[in-house]
């Protein structure tokens, strides 16, 4: 800060920073920060060590089924990238 800045202008800007950093809003952000951070941490993987087959298998089993909307609906849940990702 300058010298030629008036106290005052240095107590709201203290007020304000006091008051913005003490919103409960801010203080969620950090919290969801700090699990995005663990999560990142963490390694995924799958329960079950051949997870990743018996999910392609699967798929493999809803495809040679005919026609049922419930089928189609799961085989494309399965095909979207997240669910390939283990594959």
């Amino acid at each position: 800060m300058s010298e030629t800045e008036s106290p005052t202008y240095r107590e709201e800007d203290y007020r304000f920073l006091h008051s913005m950093l003490m919103e409960k809003k801010v203080h969620l952000l950090f919290k969801i920060h700090e699990r995005l951070k663990r999560f990142e941490r963490q390694s995924c993987i799958p329960v079950l060590e051949q997870a990743a087959r018996i999910a392609s298998d699967l798929v493999e089993e809803l495809e040679n089924q005919n026609g049922r909307d419930e089928v189609k609906q799961l085989c494309a849940i399965f095909s979207k990238p997240h669910f390939k990702v283990t594959w």
